[in-house]
């Protein structure tokens, strides 16, 4: 099952999640989400003033196999930082992973079992929060495959909004027209790109941490943008 599409993508499953809108009567936060995305529509840059940065932190690097243990996101409007508009979510679902590596990610079982929250609720409070407004996240595909996964069990759905990574773009920025799959890894993560753009990361390996460098990061990567004239609505994936 493919989690990422194309604007043409997105319609075709706006026409099937019509039939599926009588399943959440008694949701109205997930009604509401599939509502405000359902004719949401993106024809040029200007448009795009609405972005919700967010990184998640997980047991593993296997979306299908490993667990969702926080998601921090922070939004951008109009090209700021809005500090008070962010999240800071915990799960308890799945407290007992062992095999989880708590020296990356910061995360120990007490603090999910003294901060966190069940999924469900959780997942309905990111939805809640990032509306319909443009995701933006380094190595997207990883953090929308693993929260698609746990929406498609919790809701019976995926996130509809228009996705952007900050990886493939700085990439598209430095290698216009190369494969990806030709461009060295390590000269484009994010402790890379913040050396690259001379920006100080702030909390690395926590969730809401990995939000606010994105987001920093996002802001330079758009003035690059501008400069090259190059349309976000070009960059989805």
């Amino acid at each position: 099952m493919k989690f990422f599409f194309t604007h043409s993508r997105r319609k075709q499953r706006f026409s099937k999640l019509e039939n599926y809108l009588n399943n959440f009567q008694q949701n109205s936060y997930i009604k509401n989400y599939i509502v405000s995305n359902r004719n949401y529509q993106i024809s040029n840059q200007a448009e795009f003033n609405s972005f919700v940065i967010f990184d998640t932190e997980s047991t593993g690097l296997n979306p299908k196999s490993d667990s969702l243990l926080s998601i921090g996101a922070v939004k951008v409007i109009n090209g700021k930082i809005l500090p008070k508009e962010s999240i800071d979510l915990y799960f308890n679902d799945e407290i007992d992973n062992t095999n989880s590596p708590v020296h990356i990610h910061q995360i120990r079982k007490a603090d999910l079992k003294n901060n966190g929250i069940p999924l469900k609720d959780g997942l309905e409070e990111f939805l809640r929060f990032i509306g319909n407004s443009v995701l933006v996240a380094h190595h997207a595909k990883f953090d929308c495959e693993l929260i698609n996964k746990y929406l498609d069990q919790l809701f019976g759905l995926y996130l509809l909004n228009p996705v952007l990574d900050t990886r493939k773009i700085a990439i598209r920025l430095d290698r216009k027209g190369m494969h990806t799959d030709s461009v060295s890894e390590k000269n484009y993560s994010l402790d890379q790109l913040c050396k690259t753009f001379n920006i100080t990361p702030v909390s690395r390996h926590n969730a809401l941490g990995d939000a606010f460098t994105t987001a920093i990061l996002f802001l330079k990567i758009l003035k690059k943008l501008e400069i090259r004239d190059i349309k976000l609505n070009k960059l989805l994936i």
